[in-house]
């Protein structure tokens, strides 16, 4: 039945961790839970993770806000298409520095719930229109499919008993915090706020028998928000690498880096220079061993580009830099003959491992960074 809930992911306006949200679903035995942050699904993973863990029902969306915060409509996402949807809508309105749409645009892997009264004469299949308990009674004197109506209950505090013992062991108000996020967002006194800055006092979980209560002469609403939320199914799997392993296939990312990397190096030493020979193929065997060679190359790939477009780039590891710098052919190389010793190969093969362990492993990360002790 929640189908709007925040938490401090919405920047300027949550003050709830997921896990004080999960927690206090959980307690109140609640079986599904949409997270809606403002603009963006940055909470999306952790939250997706802490549902499941607690079997909960997890429901990916976004709550949809202009320039001024005032509430535009809810995203929620039937499957992981919808969740692309959804931020494309924020990415097309960022990049192109324009306004969000007033009303929604067609997107078939969602649904869209808009605040009483403020929604389109004429609703689309996949969109509905969020009743709070406080609007019922005026419901009567509305002329309103009651197929479109769902229940909206927003959450952006915890319960309010919860509430109090919170603020008794950490001091801390959490409608007050709210409140002090708002004025900071407006540059405003929290005495100048205008009424939709301000949430309303019961932002808050309720006990599910409690909410079914308050609708018992509209069970109709009731139905349509559970059956809303049984067609919303979305899975992310955490199981399975999805990493891409190769930059164009493993013998042609091999042979690309070793051309390359012998192409800068006949730029700077002595094609008979063994030592030097020697060293840069003792890298190429680390990286091609710990499986490096995609991101060796898309790493160059960077180089190319911020250079043939003068952008500033950094660096990476003390060690990989020296191979780079013979692909990019854009630094100097330094000494090339510094020792390594065995202590210092062991420690970075480690640390090779682990990046290259934590990389694999992760589904979503997609920076690399190795800390070597040195600087660049």
């Amino acid at each position: 039945m929640y189908l709007n809930c925040h938490s401090y992911y919405s920047l300027r306006h949550g003050v709830l961790s997921i896990d004080q949200l999960i927690w206090q679903a959980e307690q109140l035995q609640v079986k599904a839970l949409a997270i809606t942050e403002t603009n963006c699904t940055t909470s999306m993973l952790d939250f997706y993770k802490a549902c499941k863990a607690r079997d909960i029902k997890p429901l990916i969306g976004i709550v949809f806000r202009d320039n001024d915060h005032q509430q535009l409509y809810i995203g929620i996402a039937k499957n992981e298409e919808g969740i692309h949807e959804l931020n494309s809508i924020i990415s097309d309105s960022n990049l192109n520095q324009v306004a969000l749409n007033e009303y929604a645009p067609e997107c078939s892997n969602c649904f869209f719930i808009y605040p009483f009264p403020k929604s389109p004469k004429q609703l689309k299949p996949n969109e509905y229109i969020g009743i709070h308990y406080s609007d019922l009674p005026k419901l009567r004197h509305q002329q309103i499919d009651p197929d479109k109506l769902v229940v909206h209950q927003a959450v952006t505090f915890l319960e309010q008993q919860t509430a109090d013992l919170a603020k008794q062991q950490t001091g801390i108000d959490l409608k007050e915090l709210h409140l002090l996020l708002r004025s900071i967002a407006s540059n405003s006194l929290i005495s100048k706020l205008p009424a939709h800055q301000k949430p309303k006092k019961d932002e808050q979980f309720l006990p599910i028998k409690e909410l079914e209560e308050c609708f018992k002469h509209y069970p109709q609403i009731l139905r349509n928000t559970q059956q809303l939320i049984d067609q919303c199914d979305v899975k992310i799997d955490f199981e399975h690498k999805k990493n891409k392993a190769h930059f164009i296939s493993q013998l042609q990312d091999t042979e690309q880096l070793d051309k390359l990397t012998w192409h800068g190096f006949e730029k700077r030493y002595d094609s008979n220079d063994q030592k030097a020979i020697d060293r840069i193929n003792n890298e190429l065997k680390v990286i091609k061993k710990l499986r490096f060679t995609s991101y060796f190359l898309i790493t160059w790939d960077i180089i190319r580009y911020t250079s043939n477009n003068t952008f500033y780039d950094i660096g990476t590891t003390y060690l990989t830099w020296k191979v780079l710098r013979m692909l990019s052919k854009k630094y100097p190389m330094g000494d090339i003959y510094e020792p390594l010793d065995e202590l210092s190969q062991r420690r970075y093969d480690r640390q090779m491992k682990r990046q290259t362990e934590r990389l694999m492993n992760s589904k979503f990360e997609d920076n690399f960074v190795v800390d070597d002790g040195h600087k660049n």
